[in-house]
């Protein structure tokens, strides 16, 4: 893989995952082949609330001669959207591009952040609006995932009939 670092799944509902050697980690939510992943995402980092998840839905949409990715991630912890966003660019967008297989659209954001109050033991955390702005940058972050879990489930073939 072009992150030097392996990454663990198993592409089923319920499932675990970690990539960039459990740098980001989560779990599968739903799987609808040909069309939609939905995970939980976690940074594993000092900065990320250790009991908090976001959730990324990942959409594919074949057309002509490519295949459209659409990703949203939901539940980025307020005030971490900019280090999510450079992590992710850095991290994941520069390696793909270095291999020459991303062209990239960024999305303006779709929402204005709001505060979410900070999670005490007791309570729950109250979920963060959805950052448009992040979806490319974010999508290019799992789409090595994507490829490597979806394209064998999409392209297999069932086995041959006895003669």
């Amino acid at each position: 893989m072009w992150s030097r670092a392996a990454a663990k799944s198993e592409a089923k509902p319920g499932a675990e995952y970690a990539l960039f050697g459990g740098g980001v980690r989560g779990r599968y939510l739903a799987l609808t082949p040909p069309k939609e992943i939905k995970q939980t995402w976690a940074l594993q980092s000092p900065t990320w609330p250790s009991d908090h998840e976001a959730v990324l839905t990942t959409r594919l949409e074949q057309l002509t001669d490519s295949t459209k990715v659409t990703f949203s991630l939901d539940g980025v912890p307020t005030g971490m959207e900019n280090e999510i966003r450079q992590n992710v660019e850095g991290y994941y967008v520069h390696g793909l591009k270095s291999i020459g297989y991303v062209q990239i659209y960024t999305s303006p954001p779709s929402t204005t952040p709001r505060r979410a109050p900070l999670s005490t033991k007791g309570t729950t955390r109250q979920k963060s609006p959805p950052y448009g702005s992040m979806l490319a940058p974010l999508g290019f972050a799992v789409l090595v995932l994507a490829a490597a879990f979806t394209i064998p489930l999409l392209s297999s073939s069932p086995p041959p009939s006895p003669l």
